[in-house]
């Protein structure tokens, strides 16, 4: 068997209605040269037993790590572990409820090796709400949103640093999903990785923002990854809790322009745009009523609804609010049930 060429890192918390069609996923890549690294993060269901059973399916691919004495140390540290283990020239991360599509590793190798002044492949995603129709009762209606493709919102092709990272600031583009980018193995290990202290909304936009400062993005706009949605992932489990409510000066997005800060004030040269966009973002932090003004005005139903989903969190019993939320959200009432 040729030695593998990217390493498939899956991280995993409590994960056992997803993970093996996860898993699945990437045992059905067209390309096949790929090693698969999965991180338990201190799983109390039965996930370890999953990954456990697929690294002894294929020993020679497959690897099953966890954290001293089974801890829960967060997707960051988990990411690094994964990292740590790697052994081959490219890395690309899939969360354990997420899917990709058989052509996904082989398309962005083949983009990766055509550009190889490119550190970074990067595209759309698939928003996935219908996946409960092959869950429990298929035959029942579906009432849930509709799926739709999470775009980058920029054209084929490279993008040089810092640019891509400025779009992103102005909110003329976005970064990739955790599961939509292929990456060279130095380049992220040079980064530093994931940062292990800074654990919230903003995990993998800490990551991006240190890999847009440094490194040029190849942009595609196939759309090969499936980014599953359900209540209990870690992005709607955030919104819930309060940490992040879409409007300025919520805590997650708060500490990941301070973080991004830190980044910037290291680097030798801060170019003008880049620095026009940080002081921005520094604005709405200090003024988040004049912000929220300056956005009802540019979006008044939008900001109504943000207005209304904050007020709500704090009158309504989590009970309720959690139903009337998911709903809101689009949810279908099977996208909160456990799958066997």
């Amino acid at each position: 068997m040729a030695e593998p060429l990217v390493s498939v890192i899956v991280i995993f918390l409590n994960a056992e209605s997803f993970l093996a069609e996860a898993i699945a996923s990437v045992e059905a890549q067209t390309l096949t040269r790929w090693e698969l690294i999965l991180v338990n993060d201190g799983s109390t269901d039965g996930s370890a037993a999953i990954a456990h059973a697929a690294a002894k399916r294929d020993p020679l691919r497959v690897r099953s790590a966890s954290h001293v004495d089974g801890e829960n140390r967060g997707m960051s540290a988990s990411r690094n572990l994964g990292l740590y283990l790697s052994r081959t020239k490219y890395v690309a991360f899939l969360d354990g409820d997420d899917v990709w599509y058989p052509e996904r590793l082989e398309r962005h190798v083949e983009l990766l090796e055509a550009h190889v002044d490119c550190a970074i492949v990067a595209g759309p995603t698939e928003m996935w709400f219908s996946w409960v129709k092959t869950g429990e009762n298929p035959s029942q209606d579906y009432v849930g949103r509709e799926d739709s493709i999470r775009s980058l919102e920029l054209p084929d092709g490279p993008v040089d640093p810092p640019h891509y990272l400025v779009d992103v600031l102005e909110e003329r583009a976005k970064t990739p999903a955790i599961c939509s980018f292929t990456a060279q193995t130095r380049a992220v290990k040079f980064a530093g990785g994931f940062d292990e202290d800074f654990r919230g909304m903003f995990e993998d936009q800490v990551f991006f923002s240190k890999m847009l400062l440094r490194c040029r993005t190849w942009i595609t706009t196939e759309v090969l990854d499936r980014y599953r949605q359900h209540p209990g992932s870690a992005c709607y489990v955030a919104r819930l809790q309060g940490h992040y409510h879409g409007s300025p000066g919520n805590p997650d997005q708060r500490a990941f322009v301070e973080r991004l800060e830190e980044f910037v004030a290291q680097q030798s040269e801060t170019p003008p745009s880049l620095a026009r966009a940080l002081d921005r973002w520094r604005r709405r932090m200090q003024r988040p009523w004049r912000t929220l003004l300056g956005d009802a005005i540019h979006d008044p139903r939008r900001t109504m609804r943000m207005s209304l989903r904050f007020l709500a969190s704090k009158i309504l019993p989590g009970r309720t609010y959690r139903r009337i939320w998911a709903r809101a959200q689009g949810f279908d009432p099977r996208h909160d049930a456990p799958r066997d």
